[in-house]
């Protein structure tokens, strides 16, 4: 699991073109920012640009996922059906990382050392 990015709320899965696996943490830091313009997002459309860093300290930007397959679950630590998923993410990307997909799990304003733990 330690592969998977983090999250806040079980918002469900979204597949993007753009931008693999690793656990993210936001917690308001200078490196997680996101740019707050809606644009309804289509196959096809650019995401939004967003910087944001792993567990460990690592930054990630949408414009270094540019070409990739992307699927960004958002989830939080006390979810069960969050906590569910994981392994299936987690399968998946293993399955598909060599045909350029990655796999981030997001967890926003929870503590770093809890989501570790998951």
């Amino acid at each position: 699991m330690k592969n998977l990015l983090i999250t806040n709320t079980a918002i469900g899965l979204l597949v993007i073109t753009l931008c693999g696996c690793g656990k993210l943490h936001t917690s308001g830091n200078e490196h997680n920012t996101v740019d707050k313009t809606i644009v309804p997002l289509n196959i096809g459309n650019v995401a939004a640009d967003f910087t944001l860093q792993d567990l460990d300290g690592n930054v990630i930007t949408s414009k270094s996922l540019k070409g990739k397959f992307v699927v960004i679950h958002f989830a939080t630590t006390w979810c069960p059906f969050c906590n569910a998923e994981a392994p299936n993410l987690e399968q998946f990307y293993q399955e598909y990382k060599k045909k350029n997909v990655q796999v981030f799990v997001i967890d926003v304003l929870e503590p770093k050392n809890l989501v570790e733990q998951n």
